[in-house]
C-alpha cells in the first residue's frame, strides 16, 4: 500500500503538469488572439484601401468615359460632315485625331478595369477581416481544440498573404491616408452605429 508521502508526491506532479498545460494553452490562445487581431487590422486597412481605390477609379471612369464617348461621337460626326461639305482635310484630320486621342487615353488608363479589380480585391480582404473577427469573438470562446484553432488562423494568414501577391498590389498614398483618417474617425466602429444600438439588450 503506497504511503502518504508517495501519494502526495504523485498528486503534486499531476497538479503541476495540469497547471502547466493550462498555462500553456492559455498563453497559446492569447497568441492566437493577438495574431487574429493583427490579421483583422491588416485586412481592414488593405480592404478599405482597395475599396477607396475602386471608388476613385470609378470617378475617373465617369469623368473620362462619358465625355470621351460623347465627344468622340461628336468629333467623328463633325469630321464626316467636314469631309463631305467643306472638303478641308486639315479640319477632318484634327477632329478625327482628337477623337482618337480621347479614346486612346481611356484605353490606356482603363479606369473601369482598374475599378473592378480593386473592388474585387477589397471585398476579398474584407471577407478575411470578417473571418478574423469571428475567430476572435466566437471561435476562441467555443469548444474548439487548440490544434483546430491554430489550423484556422494559419489558413486565414495564408489567404491574406496569397491575396497580397495578386494584382492590383498597390494603392496610392492618398487612398491610404484617406482610409486611415476615416478609420481613426470611427467609421469602421459598429458600436457607434445607430442600427447596432437598436440591437442592444
Amino acid at each position: 500500500m503506497p504511503n502518504n508521502r508517495c501519494i502526495a508526491s504523485c498528486y503534486n506532479v499531476l497538479t503541476f503538469s495540469m497547471s502547466n498545460r493550462t498555462n500553456s494553452d492559455s498563453t497559446l490562445r492569447l497568441g492566437l488572439k493577438n495574431e487574429a487581431k493583427r490579421l483583422y487590422v491588416d485586412a481592414t486597412y488593405s480592404g478599405r484601401g482597395h475599396m477607396q481605390s475602386c471608388s476613385r477609379w470609378q470617378t475617373w471612369d465617369t469623368w473620362l468615359g462619358v465625355p470621351a464617348t460623347v465627344l468622340s461621337s461628336i468629333l467623328a460626326g463633325g469630321a464626316a460632315v467636314s469631309a463631305l461639305i467643306e472638303g478641308t482635310p486639315i479640319t477632318t484630320a484634327i477632329l478625327a485625331g482628337s477623337a482618337a486621342v480621347l479614346n486612346g487615353v481611356k484605353s490606356f488608363l482603363q479606369p473601369d478595369v482598374k475599378s473592378q479589380a480593386h473592388g474585387v480585391k477589397g471585398n476579398q480582404y474584407l471577407a478575411i477581416r470578417s473571418e478574423a473577427r469571428i475567430f476572435i469573438e466566437i471561435d476562441l470562446h467555443a469548444d474548439i481544440s487548440t490544434d483546430e484553432l491554430i489550423s484556422n488562423i494559419k489558413d486565414l494568414r495564408r489567404q491574406y498573404n496569397e491575396l497580397k501577391q495578386t494584382d492590383p498590389q498597390l494603392i496610392s498614398r492618398g487612398d491610404y491616408e484617406s482610409v486611415k483618417r476615416n478609420i481613426e474617425a470611427g467609421e469602421s466602429n459598429y458600436t457607434n452605429d445607430p442600427l447596432w444600438k437598436e440591437l442592444d439588450d
